[in-house]
């Protein structure tokens, strides 16, 4: 078979998809002990490949375990912020008749494009409803960042990634918009009066600051969170270039800590009446959560890095 023909096939699958029905008695299990990559931190490219794996080892007639370690502190990277397969669905995996697997290599799965593509956006939304489980310590923290932050308010959820993917551009990744253009879009967008506050995600403060001028401080919602900035500047003096996680493994920052304030902001931007964004992962999982909610949604199409 050739690849067009099985990402067809997962598309037609994951079209409908629901976890619970491709569970089985004794159906064997998959561990999945590795990613694309040598994962530290909590990402969200991290929740996509495990997301496509999971779903690939449903499909292939497995139930998924989620074993991939991350960096100090998170022997299990998803387990510290999600629960496994088996915890939603009931199955117990105990018995010692089950036949065990290592790995699946996954035919598609949630990315950068598929908020571009109609199909994809729709199994990308149904994969993160089926797999994407909150555990009870990461939900308990969220519902009560969107509590005291969000409210009853009518948000405008805004994202501005700046730091790595702002200034150095890495090839395959999506352009991100100027600041300055998200803020006249964000202008116009509040002006309309369906909102009473503009909730920014952002890991660069003089971002935070730049809004905050723009549309007055009382105005702009922010959650906990460590911002980067100066410790990337710091590194950049160093370093050409550098990513986020080598910024906080190499300074230190408790990973679950960041992990869980990063992964709040991503939900509390998915808990928005609207949402304006580059088009990151973060972005694209907001609208993934969101189920195709929001009231508005733009998230800019300005092509790729090197291309």
């Amino acid at each position: 078979m050739n690849y067009l023909e099985a990402y067809m096939q997962r598309m037609i699958s994951y079209m409908d998809f629901r976890p619970e029905t491709f569970i089985r008695p004794d159906m064997p299990v998959c561990h999945i002990t590795k990613g694309y990559f040598a994962y530290k931190n909590l990402n969200m490219c991290f929740v996509n490949d495990m997301v496509a794996r999971m779903a690939e080892a449903l499909y292939q007639g497995y139930l998924p375990v989620v074993e991939v370690p991350g960096g100090e502190g998170l022997p299990n990277l998803w387990s510290a912020f999600f629960k496994q397969p088996a915890e939603f669905l009931g199955v117990d995996i105990d018995p010692v008749n089950r036949e065990h697997i290592y790995e699946v290599e996954p035919v598609w799965g949630p990315g950068y494009k598929a908020n571009l593509i109609p199909r994809e956006l729709v199994c990308a939304t149904n994969l993160y409803r089926g797999l994407v489980h909150l555990n009870d310590t990461a939900a308990a923290y969220i519902d009560n960042e969107a509590e005291s932050i969000l409210g009853n308010k009518q948000v405008l959820g805004v994202l501005v990634r700046g730091t790595d993917l702002g200034r150095d551009h890495p090839a395959g990744h999506p352009i991100q918009p100027e600041p300055e253009r998200v803020l006249e879009d964000v202008a116009e967008e509040f002006s309309t009066g369906d909102y009473d506050a503009i909730y920014l995600a952002t890991e660069e403060e003089n971002l935070e600051i730049l809004c905050a001028d723009r549309f007055g401080r009382e105005r702009i919602l922010v959650n906990a969170r460590h911002y980067m900035t100066k410790l990337y500047d710091e590194a950049r003096k160093t370093h050409d270039v550098i990513g986020l996680r080598d910024v906080m493994v190499d300074n230190g920052v408790d990973l679950y800590t960041y992990g869980m304030e990063y992964l709040s902001s991503i939900y509390l931007l998915s808990r928005c009446r609207s949402l304006i964004a580059g088009n990151t992962l973060g972005s694209s999982a907001a609208l993934f959560l969101n189920d195709r909610k929001y009231a508005k949604y733009t998230l800019y199409d300005l092509g790729f890095y090197g291309e």
